[in-house]
């Protein structure tokens, strides 16, 4: 039927194993922050929501922008997030005395924006570890936190319905 989205998702995986998140803080060479592994290994491997408005349907200022949103992560996709993050410091954000690129820095990069940000959490900071926006062209919320940890940044997430687009994969 014309100008109908379609339904929304709510795909929920088994949680991961003790197994598979040694195995990826083995391939990583780093601990796993406690909040995310909790997630993981506590609620689920492998999560994806997502929803959008009907065609027809405008919402009101200042959210007549947002029209979908999602919430997406998947522990077999790991390798791709981690390569995508090492090019963007390589190629763009390599100077860790520069303001501006430090911020790309000594993240665990969990999420992909749909417009190429990133979204990290913060490591060696000892027992914070808020998830922190990564704008890679000037954006305003360089640098933000989002939450004072992954579980935290999820639940604001969602309680707002996970406004936009972004996947949140497994690590990097």
């Amino acid at each position: 039927m014309e100008g109908r989205p379609n339904p929304p998702t709510f795909d929920i995986a088994a949680p991961a194993t003790s197994d598979e998140l040694q195995r990826f803080e083995s391939v990583l060479g780093v601990a796993l922050p406690v909040s995310f592994s909790d997630a993981l290994r506590e609620y689920a491997g492998s999560v994806k929501v997502a929803w959008q408005l009907p065609e027809n349907l405008e919402p009101p200022r200042p959210f007549h922008q947002i029209f979908s949103g999602e919430c997406f992560w998947d522990i077999d996709r790991l390798a791709d997030l981690q390569r995508t993050h090492r090019e963007w410091i390589e190629g763009c954000f390599g100077d860790p005395a520069n303001p501006y690129d430090v911020v790309w820095h000594n993240k665990l990069v969990v999420a992909e924006v749909g417009n190429g940000d990133m979204i990290g959490i913060e490591l060696g900071l000892g027992d914070k570890q808020p998830v922190v926006y990564l704008s890679h062209d000037d954006g305003e919320c360089h640098g933000y936190w989002l939450g004072a940890d992954f579980c935290d940044f999820i639940e604001r997430h969602s309680q707002l319905g996970c406004p936009g687009c972004m996947r949140i994969v497994v690590v990097s």
